[in-house]
């Protein structure tokens, strides 16, 4: 998240600590060779300006994925690796590709806790909810380079007391022009040789919500983004996501109500000129949300039933799709944009920056 230089804050970096938390960050020469080719020179040692510290209830929907951790030997800011927001009584929504480790396999939802209504993670009187289930959207695909239908929901073991956030029912291309608040307890500094260091209080910044065709433009994603993307950021750069904000929300201020209207999911880089951060748009997914959130009561996953991974289950990726019923291996149509005709001159090489340049991991 972005952080102003002049703000008095301290900067940490967190080390590893399963391989949920950034251990999946893959060795690709894509970004640095894009950015030559796009002529943006490389910055040794990045402070990402524009983020301020949140305070305390501004953001009451938003709560961090965490690492499981029954030993209580590492905080909550350590073990942090997503954000997400509560949009149900027993739900939170994220991104989907937060629900693969280093290694592009499922998570198991054992392995996760949810922490909300706190500002640094630090505190020892956090209360981490265990997640039952995983739902996650069934057109997404860990394995494609156009990371499209980023999107996934947690069913809760026990209801959250944090506020429930409004999502945005209208066309998120009406909002382009309009000021986007984005929030998280990602990075706020990228170093020369592409590591990560974090504040210890969660940041949040204001972005304007840009068109999906200025984001197409050449100099930008060249055509890959989609319809249920959108984009938002300033074409200096120097604003924006980073690592380890994925999942988290995109609000936009509408009357006198907070909505939120995106879930953070890539970028190239973080705070790259032309290249904005790119997000889920919720209104294109509020059907499959609904599905799941107006359950009355449990989802119940059976041994047989594929319609989601539960804190028992060891298997491969399971789906639902939006009308709730059972589906297994789901077909996803990447259209142009995940050929590598959609990036024109910079070919497999943004390809690969694209393909693995989401805001839990990144080109290095």
């Amino acid at each position: 998240m972005a952080n102003h230089p002049d703000s008095e804050f301290t900067v940490n970096t967190r080390p590893s600590f399963t391989p949920l938390l950034r251990a999946g960050v893959l060795a690709c020469v894509a970004l640095p060779a894009l950015a030559l080719a796009n002529g943006a020179a490389p910055v040794p040692e990045i402070a990402i300006i524009g983020g301020v510290d949140a305070t305390a209830g501004e953001f009451s929907s938003i709560v961090a994925l965490v690492s499981a951790d029954d030993s209580g030997s590492a905080s909550a800011w350590l073990r942090q690796f997503c954000g997400a927001s509560i949009v149900g009584e027993r739900w939170v929504m994220t991104a989907a590709h937060c629900m693969f480790d280093g290694n592009g396999d499922p998570t198991n939802a054992a392995s996760i806790r949810v922490v909300e209504g706190s500002l640094t993670l630090q505190e020892d009187t956090l209360e981490e909810h265990v997640v039952t289930n995983i739902f996650v959207h069934p057109q997404y695909d860990n394995n494609s380079l156009n990371i499209m239908h980023d999107i996934a929901l947690l069913e809760m073991a026990n209801p959250l007391q944090g506020t429930q956030v409004e999502l945005f029912a209208g066309d998120a291309e009406s909002l382009t022009g309009t000021t986007g608040i984005i929030a998280g307890w990602g990075a706020t500094v990228v170093t020369s040789d592409g590591g990560y260091q974090f504040d210890d209080t969660l940041q949040r910044a204001a972005v304007p919500v840009v068109s999906r065709d200025a984001c197409n433009a050449p100099e930008s994603y060249n055509g890959l983004i989609q319809e249920g993307q959108l984009c938002a950021g300033f074409e200096q750069g120097g604003v924006d996501s980073c690592v380890g904000d994925s999942g988290g929300p995109m609000y936009v201020v509408n009357g006198n109500s907070l909505q939120q209207i995106g879930v953070t999911s890539f970028g190239i880089g973080c705070a790259e000129p032309d290249f904005y951060g790119v997000y889920t748009s919720v209104s294109d997914y509020l059907d499959w949300v609904d599905t799941y959130r107006s359950a009355t009561g449990p989802v119940t996953i059976g041994p047989d039933d594929t319609s989601g991974r539960n804190d028992d289950d060891e298997s491969d990726q399971m789906v639902v799709d939006a009308g709730g019923s059972a589906e297994t291996d789901p077909v996803i149509d990447v259209g142009s944009g995940g050929s590598a005709g959609a990036f024109g001159p910079f070919g497999l090489l943004a390809l690969c920056a694209v393909g693995v340049a989401t805001r839990r991991t990144r080109c290095a």
